[in-house]
Parts: C-alpha cells; structure tokens; sequence
C-alpha cells in the first residue's frame, strides 16, 4: 500500500516535468529578452549623453582652420 502511494506521488511529480521545463524555457527567453532591454537602455543613454557635444573643442577647430 505505501509503495504504490509512493509510486502514485513519483508519478504526478514526473507529470510536472514538461510543464516545469517550458516554464524554465520560458523564463530562461524572458530573461534574456530583459537583458537585451538593458543593453539597449545603456546604448540609448550614452547616445543622449554625447548628443548636442561637438566632437572637438572651439581652439581645435580654430587650430585646425588657421593651418589650413
């Protein structure tokens, strides 16, 4: 009687394991989804933050014009 409840129990757990798989699989996407998200951000960040700045200083221009 206690070995076929045992078997009983291993049996339902096994039933999980495709479900608990997809659900790794699953999250293992979503985790890599948010990642790429973050990557993105920061990307995005350090495009604003060098927007609107000249690549070389008003004296290195002026240099640059006055050799030529």
């Amino acid at each position: 009687m206690i070995f076929r409840a045992v078997h009983a129990v291993l049996k339902r757990i096994s039933s999980f394991a495709p479900i608990l798989t997809a659900r790794a699989e699953y999250w293992n996407a979503f985790e890599r989804k948010i990642k790429k998200l973050e990557e993105d951000r920061i990307l995005i960040e350090e495009q604003i933050a060098s927007a609107g700045k000249p690549k070389h200083t008003f004296e290195e221009s002026l240099e640059l014009a006055m050799n030529f």
